[in-house]
């Protein structure tokens, strides 16, 4: 099972973000747009529709997405040890140090928990490592 978690963005994160803003633009998949990314995403509407796109294309190759109102560490933290308590290896893919220390506080020993960091050099943390 595949699993993206889609966070949506904090007042403080808006706050930010208006200072680079763009028109409201339609558009589909195989669209390419003018405007910088930051300005595109700075727009409430067009991020809206841009990950309810996403969305809908990762649900349609099988990847579960759940998205959250807040921050996504604790759901994050929540799944993978779901999953690893089932017996299935899990590797959370991110560079939050919080969903590190979420997992190595509450991973169990059975559990077969991964985090790959994929900043420079890339590595993978074997939370039942740390534990130790």
């Amino acid at each position: 099972m595949r699993l993206r978690i889609c966070r949506v963005q904090s007042s403080e994160q808006e706050r930010l973000a208006k200072k680079s803003t763009s028109s409201n633009i339609l558009f589909d998949q195989n669209m390419q747009t003018t405007t910088s990314q930051a300005a595109f995403l700075a727009n409430g509407p067009n991020k809206e529709r841009l990950i309810q796109m996403l969305s809908d294309i990762m649900h349609q190759s099988g990847i579960l997405v759940k998205q959250v109102m807040a921050d996504a560490d604790a759901l994050i933290v929540s799944i993978a040890l779901s999953l690893a308590d089932s017996g299935k290896p899990v590797v959370v893919v991110g560079t939050d140090t919080d969903i590190l220390v979420m997992l190595v506080a509450q991973a169990t020993t059975n559990m077969d928990v991964y985090m790959l960091c994929r900043k420079n050099p890339t590595t993978l943390y074997r939370v039942r490592d740390i534990q130790l």
